[in-house]
């Protein structure tokens, strides 16, 4: 992992309402916490990759990460929920094409190319 320096500077929340202030607090510090991860790139199980640049929170350095498929890790939360979270796949392509003959996207989740899952504890 490489670390490059953060322009932004951590203001801990000062212009956030109190009751979110404490959310978002409790928040960073799990997402802080480190996990102990395996890799898996579904689609190239022997030489498949992920470069991810990672930070999340203003004032955080920002975390250039490269992941080998197969190999364990220990990362932040944040980082595994982040590469996780089905928001990130995509969509399927339905089959169909618009008035400009591109390709429509169903409502279905597209296919899981990179995943962590854990690694034990």
């Amino acid at each position: 992992m490489n670390v490059l320096p953060n322009s932004s500077n951590d203001t801990g929340f000062k212009s956030l309402n109190p009751k979110i202030k404490e959310k978002a607090k409790a928040l960073k510090e799990e997402e802080a916490k480190v996990v102990k991860v395996r890799y898996i790139h579904h689609k190239d199980q022997k030489w498949g990759y992920l470069y991810k640049p990672y930070c999340h929170w203003e004032g955080q350095d920002i975390q250039l990460w490269k992941f080998l498929s197969g190999e364990e890790y220990e990362v932040p939360r944040g980082l595994v929920n982040e590469v996780n979270d089905p928001i990130y796949r995509g969509k399927k392509l339905s089959g169909l094409l618009d008035v400009n003959e591109k390709p429509i996207p169903s409502d279905e989740p597209g296919e899981i190319t990179h995943e962590f899952v854990s690694a034990g504890f």
